[in-house]
Parts: structure tokens; sequence; C-alpha cells
């Protein structure tokens, strides 16, 4: 408890005598305490029976320092706490000024705050102003394509494979639709007398609810031959040319074989295998498919013959051997077997001669229809061709055993 004007703890008696208290400490009896709790301006009280009174003068400041001094028993009497100590002292002016500060400080934010409503205010205005403009701008544009005349409509442009592709049928394939939208087509018209069937550029028609749109149907050709290649082989000094390497091709509009790179058709002459012979196929528009295969050049044919007769001569028999031998090398050997493709290949040929009309007539009807069999009325022959891959029981392939196993058996070289 404080004096507004003195900056130490005294008690002050009845004679106006500064009465240290010892130690901060009170006395351990007061009598005569003034005990009503509504005086809360003084407190009273007998030392020795001097009267000393406590004194706040400042309510403001009775809440700053509190101390229980001791408990009253009766009205006349206080027991005092000894350890009990006068709370130090206050600095009024201080005090005072702290709270000004935050007054001023109260009354500065607000006006911050009051100053800055209206800025707020502004902000809150331009936000709604533009989000307003937004939804006018989204709603004109809903308005205007939603105002469009619902009997308009766009077509499309056809493109359609030369012999490959037809007319679509369904009006939707040729007026503007939008994704999964489906049209009636009892509405349109569709008027394709405009349109040929050759390569060309044609008009089409479409009218809808009187409104009538032309488009166009284009007819192309992009699709490249079909073309079939297969290796070529002739004899030496024989000519080739580009379409005996073509097996087949095919193309709406035509095909041109040629060679692809032009000096290959006299390049060539001396007998062996040339790999990677491009040959080309071409059609009226430029669709092009090029395609590898070989030329083998052969050595000119052994042809081996001989002539047996039956025991009752009533037939002879000429068998005749035409071989081609295919040179290769393997590993630094040379190697030449008979050779047989699709253009070239040795073959066995056996003619039978009959002088007996009833033993011809009898085997004609036996092979008669039969495949590699020719009969000859007027010559009376019947006459097998077969391919040779290998000759005799051995199934000889090598030149050299071939040609040592028909000198053999009596065949004469021819």
């Amino acid at each position: 408890m404080n004096s507004e004007n003195n900056q130490t703890n005294n008690i002050q008696d009845t004679n106006n005598q500064n009465i240290p208290l010892q130690n901060n400490s009170l006395p351990e009896v007061i009598p005569n305490i003034d005990a009503n709790p509504q005086n809360n301006q003084s407190i009273t009280t007998g030392i020795q029976n001097n009267l000393i009174e406590l004194e706040s003068k400042d309510n403001e400041l009775k809440t700053d320092g509190v101390v229980i001094i001791g408990n009253v028993i009766n009205e006349d009497e206080m027991i005092a706490i000894p350890s009990a100590k006068i709370p130090a002292a206050i600095d009024i002016k201080e005090r005072k000024k702290e709270q000004q500060k935050n007054k001023d400080s109260k009354k500065k934010t607000y006006k911050v705050n009051k100053e800055a409503a209206p800025k707020q205010k502004g902000q809150s205005i331009v936000a709604i102003g533009a989000f307003l403009v937004i939804v006018l701008l989204v709603a004109s544009f809903i308005i205007i394509n939603n105002s469009q005349k619902k009997d308009e409509f766009n077509l499309n442009n056809i493109t359609i494979e030369y012999m490959e592709e037809t007319y679509p049928k369904k009006v939707s394939k040729y007026v503007q639709t939008k994704e999964n939208e489906i049209i009636d087509e009892l509405q349109y018209t569709l008027d394709l007398s405009e349109v040929g069937e050759e390569i060309g550029v044609y008009n089409y028609k479409v009218t809808y609810k009187g409104i009538t749109k032309t488009g166009t149907i284009e007819i192309v050709d992009r699709k490249k031959p079909d073309l079939t290649v297969r290796p070529v082989a002739i004899i030496s000094g024989e000519s080739y040319s580009a379409y005996q390497f073509s097996s087949s091709c095919y193309d709406h509009s035509g095909c041109n074989i040629f060679f692809e790179d032009s000096s290959i058709e006299n390049k060539y002459s001396k007998p062996g295998t040339y790999e990677k012979i491009q040959i080309s196929a071409v059609d009226a528009y430029n669709n092009k498919t090029t395609k590898e295969t070989s030329l083998t050049i052969l050595e000119k044919p052994y042809i081996y013959e001989k002539t047996d007769y039956s025991e009752d001569l009533t037939y002879t028999l000429t068998t005749t051997y035409t071989l081609y031998f295919h040179t290769i090398t393997i590993q630094g050997s040379t190697i030449s077997n008979i050779f047989c493709s699709d253009t070239v290949c040795s073959d066995k040929k056996e003619v039978y001669t009959y002088s007996d009309s009833t033993l011809f007539q009898a085997e004609k009807q036996k092979h008669y229809g039969e495949i590699g069999y020719e009969i000859n009325d007027f010559k009376q022959t019947i006459t097998y061709n077969e391919q040779v891959r290998d000759i005799g029981p051995y199934k000889y392939n090598d030149k050299d055993k071939v040609l040592n196993y028909l000198e053999t058996n009596n065949y004469i070289q021819k």
C-alpha cells in the first residue's frame, strides 16, 4: 500500500509522526481495528495506545500490491502475520503515462482501421464488377450461340479411294456434326447425281429446310501397286527384262514395271548369281512399289540322250536329260550342282513311240489327262516331262558325279 507522494513505506500515527515499521513487519497483536469491509479508503489500528492509519489514495492501484497483514479476531483486535511485507512502491506518474499511451494506441488502431475500410470496400466493388462482366460475357456467348438459326448447316469434303470405297449412304457423313450429335436423316435430301465413278472431283448437294448447299467428292488413287517378284534364271547369252522378275502385279490404274536402276538391264552377262536386283512398279498416278530379287545366269545346258527298244519291238523309249548346273563358291571351294528354279529347271523327257496301234490306244487311255503327259495321235507318241534335281540311284547332284553316271549308262551327250 503506497502513498502518491511518498516512495517509501511508512506508518503514520495520529500525531503526524512517521513511525517506520521495523523490517517491514507488523505488530503481532493489533487492537481496535475497524473491520468494516465497506471502508475501502482507510484502515485504522492501535499499536501500544497509538492509532496507526494505512491509506491508499488511488483506487486504481489497490490491486497492484496485495498483502495479508493479519487475521481479524473480533471488533477490537487482529492477530498480525509477522512475515507480511508491505508491497513495493509504484511510480504513479509512469503508470499514468503508460495508461495514457495504451489509450492513444487504441485510438490510433481504430483510426487506421477506419481509414482502411474504404479501400477494402473499393476493392470489393471492383471484384464484384469484374465477376459481373465475366458472367455477362459468358451469358452473351451462350445467347449468341443459341440464337443461330437451327436450320444452318455445313458440309464435309469427301475423299474416296478409287475402286476401293463406295459413296457413304448416310447423310450424317456429308453434314458436319458435333461429337455424339445425331441428326434427323429424314429432314435432309442428298443429291449425288453429278458424281461420277472415275478419278476426279465432283459436286454433291444437300438440302435442309429449303436451304441447299454444295460440297465436293474427290475420287483419288493413292494405293500403291501390289507387286510380287521372283528370282530369274537365264542361260548365258540370253537377254532379260524387268517384266521377267514380276510374277504378278495388280493395280486399278495399271502397272508399269521397270528396273529401279536402269543400267541393270544390260549390266550382267557372265554366269553367276546377282542379288539385290530392284524391281519397281508404278501406276498411272505415280504410286510406286519397289521390291528386291535376284538374277542367275547359267552356263549352257548339258544334254544327254539314249534310246531303248521293247523286247517285242512294239515301241521305243527315248530319254533325254537337259541339265543346268549352278556354280557357287563356298569357303574357297567351287561346287557345281544341278539347278532348278521357277524360270529355268533341269528336266527329263521320256518319249514313247508306238508301232502297235492297239497298244498305243491302251496306253493313251491310261495316261489321258494326267499331269506331265502329252499325247500325239498323229505320231502315236506319248511324252512325259518332269523336273530334275538329282539323277541316279544315289541321287547324284554334283556335276561330275551326274555326268559320270550318264556316260556309264550309255547316254550320249548332244
